[in-house]
């Protein structure tokens, strides 16, 4: 986990950047880098001379979700002992969760996500946690959420937020079907604030629109007006996205302790399970 190399930040006018820069392995997220996610949008949101924090990738996939292959590395846990089993999911993937979660719905800024490719998982989640989505304008732009795939339940608070973003039917289709919702879709129902006119190797320009985007819409604009209505739309939804986010706790352990994601995990490491991908 390194900030500066596998997930960058910087400030650039009123908006603070945060750019996952791991194309090597399609920003694939271990629990660190996870962890400094939030920890970078907790930055943002306490520096007082933002408006807006900017998330994006480089490389063809926004977020392929949790890194796989180091997951599989977690699982040397003493089965034998409930208590400290029980202690170990909970301080290594469902508090986790909880955190990230809270981190994104209380964030006070405008959260923003540039989606230059796929997103995947509990990225999933956190995408559909921000205010304004833009995406690159590629077929091969959608989102996953293959929990029922893996033998988990929805994070991320992804059970609330795909159902009133979405539609019920939609919804459905992605999270108990694991079906991917493609970036045509998620622009006719609105998912998508904007789609911008560029190809998949063209994620620099792509994030720089972005940006220049962002700048633009907010000149002549009163920053904490914007800031104070974002609160009062928010507090039309933010009970029930609380609530969803505990349950999606709670009977996300009960799966980890039934040793059900654990061993899917380790089947598509191995190759011997095929990913919803």
């Amino acid at each position: 986990m390194t900030e500066g190399r596998d997930i960058l930040y910087e400030i650039h006018d009123k908006v603070a950047i945060i750019t996952l820069n791991l194309p090597q392995v399609y920003n694939s997220l271990n629990n660190d880098q996870y962890l400094l996610l939030g920890k970078l949008v907790e930055r943002a949101n306490d520096n007082n001379s933002t408006l807006f924090t900017l998330i994006q990738s480089t490389g063809k996939y926004f977020s392929s979700g949790a890194n796989v292959k180091d997951i599989s590395l977690d699982f040397n846990v003493d089965v034998n002992n409930d208590l400290e089993e029980t202690k170990y999911w909970l301080n290594n993937f469902t508090s986790r969760n909880a955190y990230l979660t809270h981190i994104f719905y209380s964030h006070k800024k405008i959260l923003v996500g540039a989606l230059n490719g796929p997103c995947i998982g509990l990225t999933t989640g956190l995408v559909a946690l921000m205010d304004i989505i833009y995406s690159i304008n590629d077929e091969d732009v959608f989102l996953l959420a293959p929990f029922a795939n893996l033998g988990l339940v929805t994070e991320g608070g992804i059970g609330y937020t795909l159902l009133s973003r979405l539609g019920l039917s939609y919804a459905n289709e992605a999270l108990l079907l694991s079906k991917p919702i493609h970036v045509k879709r998620l622009l006719q129902i609105g998912f998508i604030n904007k789609n911008f006119q560029f190809k998949s190797n063209q994620v620099d320009q792509f994030n720089k629109s972005v940006l220049k985007e962002l700048l633009n819409s907010s000149i002549n604009l009163e920053s904490e007006s914007i800031l104070d209505i974002k609160e009062i739309i928010k507090s039309n939804y933010l009970k029930d996205l609380e609530s969803i986010n505990s349950k999606e706790i709670i009977i996300g352990l009960k799966k980890w302790l039934k040793h059900l994601p654990q061993e899917r995990f380790k089947k598509i490491a191995s190759k011997n399970l095929k990913h919803k991908l």
